[in-house]
């Protein structure tokens, strides 16, 4: 492949991202249900973010064939950082995060989803020949399904934490706060954010 390099730091800034962002969507759900009691706002919340992404998906499309899919992928990045990063610093100087944050998160990722995907197959594409597409399309679906169970179990460890023995060794992590997750998940965009810069 000619833009190897290039290809590996796109694999790489979406693997970072796509890890944390993992986490974040699995850690949110678990929260209402557990922390706040909240399941039923939950699904209300996610039936209203799965209808806007009907519109948004389709105005999502035109700003990729309209703009670089770099610069698309590096707003991305930038525009989810701060999204939660604020959030997460609310959590840290309030000790919690209002049920309006946490569900202005999942909101704003899965809205994310709908230009995230696109842009990233598509500037794959760019940066690759022609006669390596289906290879390139191929190794972001298998990286992307991979890291989606990674992230799952670790979402479970990082919110649920554990406390077990194991062949003699006493394995402990304290379950993280919602804040600490967001914190991790914004600095992660910003990390992809210098890969594709």
């Amino acid at each position: 492949m000619k833009n190897r390099k290039a290809l590996i730091l796109l694999l790489s800034a979406n693997a970072i991202s796509h890890f944390a962002q993992g986490i974040s969507m699995l850690a949110i759900p678990w929260y209402f249900a557990k922390y706040l009691n909240a399941s039923s706002t939950f699904a209300s919340i996610y039936s209203i973010a799965t209808f806007l992404t009907l519109f948004w998906g389709l105005y999502a499309g035109t700003l990729i064939d309209r703009f670089p899919r770099k610069n698309i992928f590096i707003g991305i990045c930038a525009a989810s950082a701060i999204v939660l990063l604020s959030i997460s610093s609310i959590g840290f100087a309030t000790g919690s995060i209002p049920m309006f944050g946490v569900a202005f998160v999942f909101c704003f990722t899965l809205l994310n989803y709908n230009i995230h995907y696109p842009t990233l197959y598509a500037f794959g594409q760019e940066i690759t020949e022609k006669e390596n597409y289906s290879k390139t399309n191929s190794l972001l679906e298998v990286m992307g399904q991979s890291i989606n169970v990674f992230s799952g179990a670790v979402a479970v460890l990082l919110i649920e934490g554990i406390d077990t023995e194991i062949w003699g060794h006493v394995i402990q992590v304290q379950p993280w706060e919602i804040h600490e997750i967001f914190l991790i998940d914004g600095i992660t965009y910003l990390i992809a954010m210098s890969l594709i810069y």
